[in-house]
């Protein structure tokens, strides 16, 4: 039997072509299976509304483009942590 991959963390940007980045992670937060899974906001808008809304639909994380390299080692550090069953599976 072959085991199911499920990442540790997603990144999402909030505009997408078919789907924005809020409908999937509103999708996302209702699958039992991604339930440990983190969700990360990437996006250019800076604004309080969507920083809010992200934070509603359950992401972890809100991270305006481009952030420097250390901020992505820190978002993956604080939710993909060891020992969690999945850390590596980005």
């Amino acid at each position: 039997m072959v085991a199911e991959l499920i990442p540790c963390m997603v990144f999402l940007d909030i505009k997408m072509p078919r789907k924005n980045g809020f409908e999937v992670l509103e999708w996302a937060r209702q699958q039992k299976r991604l339930h440990e899974t983190s969700f990360v906001m990437l996006s250019n808008s800076d604004q309080p509304e969507d920083r809010d809304r992200a934070a509603s639909l359950g992401a972890t994380a809100y991270l305006v483009k481009y952030p420097p390299p250390e901020e992505f080692q820190k978002a993956f550090t604080a939710h993909c942590r060891a020992g969690n069953g999945q850390t590596g599976n980005v």
